[in-house]
């Protein structure tokens, strides 16, 4: 039996990617399913996809993000929607589609009330697999290990707090989301130090291209309700850019 209902599961996704519209992720790549839901996602269609009827009804009728491939979709570390609005019955039935489902540390086989929802790629990646009889989210990490198994709506409680603390965060241009566990003593007022970035190293993002980022998202209003999304979208870009010619810009120029 179903930890939650169908509708509750797709009212608490829906809530989390609506939320990622408002930090960073464009309003036209959230999907949402045409009255009865995505046509393509059937019984017959997903016969051989190995999951059961509770699962195919609650994919037919989730919202997706479309541009999976593309770095401004990720919705955690190296983690993209996966969008099973366009999956054909051959994909359902090939290997392409459980992909994400190799990533698992354990030897059983993912049973069939349990679904991959979003797919990491590369080391470290996250893949997010839904439990639906006991209402968990089962964290993924490639190539390493289980990251944990949370209930669905502190999951993405939690993550959605963590993106509202800037303690997660998105690089627009960038594969990753960056997490940073140990901001809490900076000075949210402050505009970071300025000077060469190279003495903090080659790679980018440094540990100071992570304040000067936060700064630009709380100098453009977030987490409140005057935030400019696409405002502080192209302030970090052009500083991704000043930052690549390992010059740190002034806040004027943010």
């Amino acid at each position: 039996m179903p930890h939650y209902t169908r509708d509750q599961y797709v009212a608490i996704i829906n809530d989390f990617y609506t939320f990622l519209t408002k930090m960073y992720i464009a309003d036209s790549a959230l999907k949402h399913p045409p009255e009865g839901g995505w046509p393509n996602i059937t019984p017959e269609n997903c016969s051989g996809f190995g999951k059961n009827e509770f699962v195919v009804d609650l994919l037919k009728h989730l919202p997706y993000i479309q541009g999976g491939q593309d770095n401004d979709v990720d919705i955690y570390y190296k983690c993209n929607v996966l969008d099973y609005s366009t999956v054909t019955p051959e994909q359902f039935s090939g290997t392409w589609i459980k992909i994400g489902e190799i990533a698992a540390s354990t030897d059983e086989p993912i049973p069939a009330h349990t679904v991959v929802i979003a797919e990491g790629h590369e080391s470290g990646g996250v893949d997010l697999l839904l439990d639906t009889e006991k209402g968990t989210i089962i964290e993924e990490i490639i190539r390493h290990r289980r990251g944990g198994e949370w209930d669905v709506m502190e999951y993405f409680g939690n993550l959605k707090r963590k993106y509202e603390g800037l303690q997660t965060f998105h690089i627009p241009g960038t594969e990753t989301i960056q997490e940073v566990p140990d901001i809490f003593n900076e000075d949210e007022t402050a505009t970071p130090e300025k000077g060469p970035v190279r003495e903090d190293g080659f790679f980018f993002p440094t540990e100071r291209d992570n304040r000067w980022i936060r700064h630009i998202y709380r100098s453009h209003g977030w987490p409140g309700p005057e935030y400019r999304r696409d405002e502080c979208m192209e302030a970090i870009i052009r500083y991704k850019a000043m930052r690549e010619g390992s010059l740190i810009p002034s806040a004027g120029l943010l």
